[in-house]
């Protein structure tokens, strides 16, 4: 997993994890900004395990299911696919933008 932390990836999908890592690997992105968005990819990771089990790898996605994250994304709570244990809030409150 490189950097980003083995733990969060344990329910995603092989080619989920691979995808994120190869990113993070290759970005020019500041290592900070990489973190974050590492970790949101985990969770974008952990939905399709939970929700779409058929869905496992990143060139599965259709429109459908895109369109389906989107509606996930607006609905979302902390605590929703956690793939960390520190949060700011507390869990069941609405994800800030």
């Amino acid at each position: 997993m490189g950097q980003l932390r083995a733990q969060r990836w344990t329910d995603v999908a092989v080619a989920w994890a691979e995808m994120a890592c190869r990113w993070f690997d290759t970005s020019t992105l500041s290592r900070n900004v990489r973190l974050a968005s590492g970790q949101d990819l985990a969770r974008i990771g952990l939905w399709p395990a939970a929700e779409h089990p058929q869905i496992t790898k990143p060139a599965q996605w259709t429109r459908a299911i895109c369109a389906a994250w989107a509606a996930t994304v607006d609905r979302l709570r902390i605590g929703d696919y956690p793939e960390r244990t520190a949060t700011r809030g507390m869990f069941g409150d609405p994800m800030s933008p």
